[in-house]
């Protein structure tokens, strides 16, 4: 760590923990800034700007009994990629270990109204001083000429207010990690920097994470920066952002969109978000189909929109109300979220999951239209489909396997492999039958197996009914190895016939003490529905009659 000697103003170097007590000053850069190549090579350097910031800032370390100050502007040589690049993955450390932090907030003129136009300086709106404001434990903030105002200790309420920040982190009694990643966020979101990789550089103490230095990624920078957090926090918050709603929405269908943020200025609304990672959740992985994770979702109907939704709990409101995003399958196990800008509120028409291995999409895959509608990236997946049509009285209980299945078209789907066309559906529901007796209502579920409906030719999809039951140890083992491994539609016929399973397209059920059964049939048709896939599909509709048994 290079400091400035107060005493002298030459620089002398510290290496490892061998550092002395420093004072360290807290800015907003402005004209004629002074650099390490200045103060070392330049004698004029004195006449700059900048060099009265440089020279008060030791003055006040000197005062306060302190050797050594540390300021931006010249402790780091900037033209040495590598310096930098340590110098920004240290920075909240070294403001944090800092004896002293001086705030000088250069347009706050000396006024007695200096109160009133405290939150309109230029201090509280860049990127770099939340972390010089958050790291040390308390800041001295100093007006235009130097006069001491007031401390961090003193002002924790008018700094939580005009910031946003928690005042119990302000105060030192909450430790930073404690907070949910959206409302670290929040406080960055009207926030600026002067180069737009610095709006992810700077928040790298933040969120305790370090990564290298790439200028000109450009908001490639926010991208890796939340991919650093997932690698360290399951806290699912990271995903509850909204885009600014463009206007007029010229809408021609839902949006896609990553799972991550664009940039900071999506959690402006997060401020109050607090972690809510109600379901189990393993680790998290980065990999180059997205982010890996075993969660459970929850099921939505949304009355607006045809189908039901993925939804993906991910933070809490102030009133326990869990919010969420919307999710859209576009791929073997791969989700994308849909509508960037909202996040859905939890009602009772929600319906929870089981834990599901899933990837959430960072990059959307190609589509036709460059404003990347849903429908467009679903379509560019899909090589052929299997719907299922069914009476409002059933419906689909569980799939497998689950990564081929979606919830909103209500259609399997393969892609590349057209040779791994099976599907199987465990359905079920209630009847309201009339009988000799009066109506009764009659609970029934069953397993719909189908095979080979990627050949659109002549030939039809084969395809059984067979009645389930949560003991039926067969049905069960069988299912898992659907699940399990990515087999071939003929090792599943062949499968089916090892595990004695019987192919019929009806099934019937008795109703107890009376002289009724019901049927459930199953009927194959080749369509054509471009909104659903580009080629005709084969679709399985199941019907159900009431049959008397008297003879």
């Amino acid at each position: 760590m290079r400091l400035l000697n107060t005493s002298t103003l030459l620089f002398e170097e510290f290496l490892g923990t061998d550092i002395p007590a420093y004072g360290i000053l807290s800015h907003t850069w402005g004209e004629e800034e002074v650099s390490f190549k200045d103060m070392t090579t330049e004698p004029s350097c004195k006449s700059k700007k900048g060099y009265a910031k440089i020279s008060m800032a030791c003055q006040l370390a000197k005062a306060d009994d302190l050797q050594y100050a540390w300021i931006d502007t010249c402790c780091i040589d900037k033209t040495s990629s590598a310096e930098l690049s340590e110098a920004i993955n240290s920075m909240y450390q070294w403001y944090e270990r800092a004896e002293k932090c001086y705030a000088y907030l250069v347009d706050l003129e000396s006024s007695p109204a200096w109160r009133e136009n405290l939150a309109r300086c230029r201090w509280f709106t860049r990127g770099w001083t939340l972390q010089e404001l958050i790291a040390p434990a308390d800041v001295y903030f100093f007006d235009q000429n130097w006069n001491m105002l007031f401390r961090k200790s003193e002002g924790i309420d008018v700094l939580s207010s005009i910031t946003g920040i928690d005042k119990g982190v302000l105060g030192g009694s909450r430790l930073l990690m404690s907070i949910s990643v959206a409302q670290r966020m929040s406080w960055a979101s009207r926030r600026v920097t002067t180069r737009v990789e610095d709006e992810a550089y700077c928040l790298l103490g933040i969120f305790d994470v370090n990564m290298p230095m790439l200028y000109g990624e450009g908001r490639k920078a926010f991208l890796r920066l939340q991919e650093e957090i997932v690698r360290i926090s399951p806290d699912l918050s990271i995903f509850a952002w909204k885009a600014s709603s463009p206007q007029p929405i010229d809408y021609e269908g839902p949006i896609a969109c990553s799972i991550f943020a664009s940039a900071a200025v999506n959690f402006a609304e997060s401020g109050s978000f607090a972690s809510a990672n109600t379901h189990s959740t393993n680790d998290f992985i980065i990999s180059n189909q997205g982010i890996k994770l075993n969660t459970r979702l929850e099921t939505l109907v949304d009355p607006k929109q045809e189908g039901r939704r993925y939804v993906l709990p991910v933070c809490k409101i102030d009133d326990g109300t869990l919010l969420g995003v919307r999710l859209r399958k576009c791929g073997a196990s791969q989700l994308v979220r849909e509508d960037p800008w909202a996040l859905v509120e939890h009602s009772l028409l929600f319906q929870p999951m089981q834990s599901r291995m899933m990837y959430l999409l960072i990059r959307l895959p190609p589509a036709q239209s460059p404003k990347y509608l849903v429908r467009d990236i679903v379509l560019y997946t899909r090589s052929r489909i299997l719907q299922i049509i069914l009476p409002p009285e059933i419906r689909v209980m569980d799939v497998w396997p689950w990564s081929r299945w979606d919830l909103t078209d209500q259609v399997f789907f393969v892609s590349d492999n057209l040779a791994v066309d099976y599907a199987a559906a465990r359905i079920g529901g209630v009847f309201n039958v009339a009988t000799s007796n009066g109506r009764v209502d009659f609970r029934l579920d069953f397993m719909l197996y189908s095979l080979r409906w990627a050949n659109t030719g002549s030939e039809q999809p084969l395809y059984t009914i067979v009645p389930w039951k949560p003991s039926d140890i067969i049905l069960k083992s069988f299912n898992d190895n659907l699940e399990q491994f990515d087999l071939l539609s003929s090792m599943v016929e062949y499968e089916l016939g090892a595990y004695k399973i019987p192919m019929s397209s009806s099934t019937s059920y008795e109703i107890a003490d009376s002289d009724y059964s019901i049927r459930v049939c199953c009927s194959s048709h080749l369509v054509n529905d471009p909104t659903k896939c580009a080629v005709p599909f084969w679709k399985l509709e199941l019907s159900w009659t009431a049959e008397t048994t008297a003879g």
